[in-house]
């Protein structure tokens, strides 16, 4: 692998995504990169990623709300034009998807965002996978569901606080009641030990 990979992925997006051949070449750096060093998702308090031992920062404030949004519904499909809705609720349909595709722009040129996160996209949908082990709120879901009384305890761990809690973001209040429903089912379950 070549040592200025992150350079290359930088430029490469809107570059090459017409050859095939290098379309190859950008997905295999990608997926090397990727493996390199773990990744984790935080989404408990605010929301931050974590790739090898440090915290990504994110300065568009509308590109972090993306991500949040998109790794809030991890592996589900949604329409761009539903993100759009959610996103820029006071614009018209036409300005909330131009908005959308400059965020989308903006994270294919953040070439470490771009090459650690696995988002995908389908004509009008789009999606990002994480496995349980990368998202800090699923990995709390399957450890609340564990009757071990150390898996309690290290879901315990994992909430910071509540969901998105100093984002502010209108659609995540049902999962902000979801979790804090969950924290306290976790509490009983502990005191009940």
């Amino acid at each position: 692998m070549p040592a200025n990979v992150l350079e290359e992925l930088h430029w490469a997006p809107m570059d090459t995504l017409q050859y095939t051949q290098s379309r190859r070449r950008i997905t295999l750096y990608k997926n090397e990169i990727a493996a390199s060093q773990p990744l984790f998702i935080h989404c408990f308090h605010h929301f931050s990623i974590d790739y090898g031992n440090q915290e990504l920062i994110i300065k568009n404030k509308k590109l972090k709300e993306l991500l949040a949004y998109l790794c809030a519904n991890n592996n589900s499909w949604i329409s761009k034009w539903s993100i759009a809705q959610q996103m820029w609720p006071d614009v018209s349909k036409s300005k909330a998807m131009d908005c959308l595709y400059k965020v989308i722009g903006s994270f294919c040129k953040t070439s470490i965002l771009y090459s650690v996160i696995p988002v995908e996209t389908h004509r009008e949908r789009i999606r990002v996978c994480l496995s349980a082990q990368e998202l800090d709120y699923e990995m709390f879901e399957l450890l609340a569901h564990d009757d071990d009384s150390e898996a309690l305890f290290r879901a315990l761990d994992l909430d910071r606080g509540g969901f998105l809690e100093n984002e502010c973001y209108e659609w995540s209040v049902q999962q902000q009641m979801k979790y804090e429903i969950l924290y306290e089912y976790i509490l009983k379950q502990i005191k009940a030990l």
